[in-house]
């Protein structure tokens, strides 16, 4: 928004109770519930404001952002394998709190494609440093290691922040 660009966010919404395309937020107000909506989607629709989150089908999603917010770019949430949709770049966020073994291909892991794919990236963000085990972080650094060339490719770490709020 800063650059004058017009934002909304896309996820499939996980879990969410419907079917079809969802507007959870039009950017000024949230327009459905968590159960409706997916709990995470509906999370970023209370915390940012100014961008419409829509949940479905991601093609559909984003025709709706283009028709009722007049949208110019898109965050779409697990959009690496995505593969019918043109993306100006793709960010690869690699969990290194999670075990080695979760970085196989379903459905002998969590990955829905090979690691290789991760040669794809434009830009590699290694998440969780700070509570990941540091001997799995390396295994896990070192399995990726050869897909992502650092010379060339920017990467980068990020920490796990947490905080509680209580109101009345």
């Amino acid at each position: 928004q800063e650059f004058g660009l017009s934002p909304a966010i896309i996820s499939r919404g996980y879990k969410k109770q419907s079917r079809g395309v969802v507007v959870v937020s039009d950017g000024a107000k949230l327009l459905t519930t968590p159960e409706y909506s997916g709990d995470e989607p509906y999370m970023l629709g209370t915390l940012l404001k100014n961008v419409p989150i829509i949940v479905g089908n991601k093609l559909q999603s984003i025709l709706m952002g283009i028709d009722l917010f007049n949208v110019s770019t898109f965050i779409i949430d697990d959009g690496f394998q995505t593969l019918n949709i043109n993306k100006n770049i793709n960010i690869l966020l690699i969990d290194l709190s999670s075990p080695l073994n979760n970085y196989k291909a379903l459905p002998l892991g969590l990955l829905r494609e090979p690691v290789s794919q991760i040669c794809r990236a434009d830009i590699v963000v290694y998440t969780k440093k700070n509570i990941a085990n540091r001997k799995n972080s390396l295994k896990v650094e070192r399995l990726i290691g050869p897909y992502v060339d650092k010379n060339k490719l920017p990467f980068f770490y990020s920490d796990f922040c947490c905080s509680v709020s209580y109101s009345e």
